[in-house]
């Protein structure tokens, strides 16, 4: 398994963490306990984004920050188990690794989530700095909106850096985003959030890639729950239907289209049919 940084094919930027998430067995009743499952994993974008482009077999490498606690070292030895590389994660004395709660409805949409990213909120900039220069030969970048503008900054500004994508995350991170939305090479969002990034409002994901396209952004891949995805590509924007579904739960799966995409971007494939192998990826996630 790899180990070394040099070797890392991509390296993921941004939220590490546990996850807790609580599904309802009934429609979920506003101010009352409800019937449900509680289920605790491993989660974070970036983390996520890496696990699944390691099942891929992409060498992958992950920077963030947790805590010196046992759920941090749950992600060390879990990412190390998996080949991916942790020699740029860092550990924090101050706060305690990051944690997303999350409640779905019997269907497995999510209904409300609160995310806990104090670590990654200081992780400091000398570390990152450090990253990209033990990343500088990666063949692509990955990050999240869950990273301060400053750093997202840093990432997006570096000289000679790798192809870069960045996910949104949610509609009150991509406030993050908007003084580097021309420096993105693929943005991945869903409608709200192009909505909240271009301040209208969008009938359909495609509409939505419209939207993005005028404002600078490289090339962009719109999800909208089961309905079809939106692909601004640089130079034309697709519509791509997703195929029906059973969803046991949603959580995780944009990460999964994420990586399916970034998999076979490198392997040679233009953004659109990057996108629906993503799609695809994303599916067999789903229906697990």
């Amino acid at each position: 398994m790899p180990s070394k940084s040099e070797q890392t094919e991509v390296a993921c930027f941004g939220g590490a963490h546990t996850d807790l998430i609580a599904q309802a067995e009934a429609p979920i009743v506003m101010a009352s306990s409800n019937p449900g499952t509680v289920n605790a994993r491993l989660g974070g974008v970036a983390l996520n984004v890496a696990r699944a482009l390691s099942n891929l077999n992409r060498t992958t490498g992950l920077v963030g920050c947790v805590g010196q606690d046992s759920e941090g070292d749950l992600i060390f030895s879990t990412l190390a188990n998996d080949g991916i590389d942790v020699s740029q994660l860092q550990r924090s004395s101050a706060y305690a690794t990051g944690r997303y709660v999350a409640i779905e409805g019997p269907d497995g949409e999510l209904s409300v989530a609160v995310s806990d990213t104090r670590a990654l909120d200081h992780f400091a900039p000398a570390h990152l700095g450090s990253a990209l220069k033990a990343y500088a030969d990666a063949r692509f970048w990955f990050a999240d909106a869950n990273l301060a503008p400053a750093l997202l900054t840093m990432i997006a500004k570096q000289p000679e850096r790798p192809p870069l994508a960045i996910d949104a995350v949610s509609v009150a991170k991509v406030w993050h985003l908007i003084d580097l939305i021309d420096k993105i090479d693929v943005l991945f969002c869903n409608l709200a959030e192009a909505q909240s990034i271009t301040a209208a409002t969008f009938a359909s994901a495609l509409e939505a890639a419209k939207g993005l396209a005028e404002t600078g952004v490289k090339s962009a891949v719109v999800t909208n729950g089961a309905a079809a995805v939106g692909v601004y590509d640089g130079a034309k924007c697709v519509e791509i239907t997703v195929p029906p579904a059973r969803v046991t739960s949603v959580t995780g799966a944009g990460d999964t289209l994420i990586a399916g995409t970034i998999d076979a971007l490198l392997a040679g494939k233009q953004l659109p049919d990057a996108a629906k192998t993503g799609i695809e990826v994303a599916r067999r996630k789903l229906i697990q």
